[in-house]
């Protein structure tokens, strides 16, 4: 089933006639069904026969329901049976199985250690499915307190810690993921949003919490349809719908049909969804662009963003208004790439009416050969446009001994995190050629960070280690990530800022180091697995671009969030302040940042002297 689909399912009890049970699931639209493999009310293990379907159909049409057996009573002896449950599961190839989470958490702990025996260990099996730990969103005991009065003694539960102890047991994994089960009420939102930082790959829905509209149709309070279709789009619509319980209406067709309008009733075409397609929480390692040349692709995918090319248009129309001279202009679009800066800078003194005199500074001989050609073929060569000359300069822009001074220096040297591509350092090269009344775009930018949870972000990085290389080192590295299945704990905070008001000063009078202490604070009790980080830059005056999820650019995809890793998940209470530290060190040779969680439970740094990452200056 592709993600495009709807991917639905049908809780049946055990059937001594499966595949009936699959055809009429089948018939009635579904794409798969949720049954016992064996008869739960039986003490002899008589599981449906492999025979019945083909390992096609078993690997596709069945999710496997596992007895949920006394963990407190009969330890061993039930442990035994489910062993044996899950054992014969994997035999079949079923692509998912589902446990009923335990409320004791002596249960819990038995049940972690079973699953967890499976994941460290296949036993031999190539492909182990999906475990898929059924939680209720709300406690059932609790409900019912809400329509008795009788049940007063009944204590409030929240049922994620459910799933937070039995995680916490057990080896990061992405094959561990969360049945999320709605019942008829929801918790607050800050509880409902701290689902969306799970793994979650299946939501239960009772026929019993759907309501009827005029026309008989199924439909959901308007509370329900709001975190489905969040959870539909934090999980990138990568999610499966199991519906449980008697028709209540007139098909149980309705009902996959009534989701499907959920899902096709999300949030309008986003630019940036859609650019990221196939990208969602998808880790990758920065652009390291002093030290490697970007490749033609690369650079193409950067000028497909036509809002960034846009607004620094705008600046630099501002920039050329406010310089009054009639004499030629001097810009310097430093780190050109294959040359849309320069583009925008001969709009903008089209626009104006101001000539300008353009130097296309670029470092990659390969971009430099994609520059000629622009200059030769669309900038008038020689002769330029109309009020536009262009000159291109194959060198690194720190080396460059020019034959003017720059009244202007455009560059988009910026990084997911701001400065994390060494535009501070960059531009601190162009001190001997620029007037001291040298316009810089961008004239400043911020970075921000935010402490999130993310098991999903935490387990990818867990994924990346190399053999050669520590335990630690994948936890020490910021990545690039288009960020869907995370719940931010705190809103961002503003962290190191950089300013190019003076050009002209020296690097020697410059210090690029920069620490800071950050303060959140956790609305509920949560885990934290590290940071995310985005930027927000100043063009020129009011003219801004920025990735901070309140002051987003609207439509623009060039920069996705940069993620820190904590070497270990952090256990936070509700109202407890988590306090970061945060340094961006440097020498002669790089750039890297370290950080630490001191409040409210001591870390380690991560990432001392850069032993993990680090960005290049030569």
């Amino acid at each position: 089933m592709s993600n495009k689909d709807l991917k639905c399912g049908l809780y049946v009890d055990h059937t001594g006639d499966l595949s009936s049970a699959i055809q009429n699931a089948t018939n009635g639209g579904y794409n798969f069904i949720a049954t016992n493999l064996v008869n739960p009310r039986s003490n002899v293990f008589t599981p449906h026969s492999d025979l019945l379907l083909s390992s096609a159909d078993w690997s596709t049409l069945v999710v496997g329901m596992i007895t949920s057996f006394d963990l407190e009573s009969k330890v061993l002896e039930n442990s035994v049976k489910m062993e044996s449950e899950i054992t014969y599961a994997v035999h079949l190839g079923l692509p998912a199985l589902l446990f009923q989470c335990p409320t004791s958490v002596s249960a819990v702990s038995q049940l972690s250690r079973i699953i967890n025996s499976k994941l460290t260990f296949s036993g031999g099996f190539q492909n182990l499915p999906q475990f898929w730990i059924q939680i209720p969103i709300h406690s059932p005991l609790e409900s019912c307190a809400v329509w008795r009065n009788d049940c007063q003694d009944i204590p409030s539960e929240d049922t994620w810690f459910r799933w937070h102890r039995l995680r916490s047991h057990m080896a990061v994994d992405k094959r561990l993921s969360i049945a999320l089960e709605l019942n008829g009420d929801l918790p607050d939102e800050a509880l409902l949003n701290r689902w969306t930082g799970e793994p979650i790959k299946a939501v239960i829905l009772s026929t019993s919490i759907f309501q009827t509209n005029r026309k008989d149709y199924p439909v959901l309070t308007k509370a329900h349809q709001m975190f489905i279709r969040n959870l539909m789009n934090k999980m990138s619509n990568d999610i499966h719908f199991i519906i449980k319980g008697h028709n209540r209406h007139t098909d149980m067709r309705h009902y996959i049909q009534y989701l499907e309008h959920i899902r096709n009733t999300q949030l309008p075409n986003d630019p940036v969804a859609k650019f990221a397609k196939g990208y969602e929480d998808f880790l990758q390692i920065p652009l390291q662009p002093l030290m490697d040349n970007l490749e033609s692709c690369t650079y193409e995918v950067f000028e497909k963003d036509p809002i960034k090319y846009e607004e620094y248009g705008k600046a630099i129309n501002e920039a050329l208004k406010d310089l009054d001279t009639k004499d030629e202009i001097i810009i310097m679009v430093v780190g050109a790439g294959r040359g849309p800066l320069v583009q925008a800078s001969i709009n903008a003194s089209e626009i104006v009416k101001k000539r300008v005199h353009i130097f296309a500074v670029e470092k990659n001989p390969n971009a430099v050969v994609t520059l000629q050609t622009l200059r030769e073929q669309r900038w008038g060569g020689d002769k330029g446009t109309e009020f536009a000359k262009i000159d291109v300069i194959a060198c690194d822009m720190r080396d460059w001994e020019a034959p003017e001074k720059a009244d202007i220096v455009i560059s988009e040297l910026l990084g997911s995190f701001g400065d994390n591509e060494l535009s501070p350092e960059c531009l601190d090269g162009v001190w001997s050629y620029v007037k001291e009344t040298a316009i810089s775009i961008p004239s400043s930018y911020t970075s921000y960070l935010a402490p999130i949870q993310s098991q999903r972000l935490y387990c990818e990085a867990s994924q990346l280690r190399e053999k050669d290389k520590p335990s630690y080192s994948v936890f020490e590295t910021g990545y690039v990530v288009y960020m869907r299945n995370f719940y931010g704990i705190d809103a961002p905070q503003p962290l190191f800022t950089f300013t190019h008001n003076d050009l002209s000063l020296k690097p020697s009078q410059r210090n690029n180091s920069r620490f800071k202490s950050l303060d959140f604070v956790a609305k509920v009790d949560t885990v934290c697995h590290g940071f995310a980080g985005y930027f927000e830059a100043t063009l020129y005056k009011g003219i801004k671009l920025s990735t901070v999820p309140t002051t987003h650019t609207t439509g623009m995809f060039s920069w996705f969030p940069i993620y820190f890793p904590l070497h270990s998940p952090l256990f936070i209470k509700a109202e407890d302040t988590l306090k970061v530290d945060f340094w961006r060190l440097t020498n002669r040779r790089q750039i890297w940042y370290e950080w630490l969680i001191s409040q409210p439970v001591p870390t380690s740094v991560h990432n001392p002297n850069g032993r993990t990452y680090s960005i290049g200056l030569l």
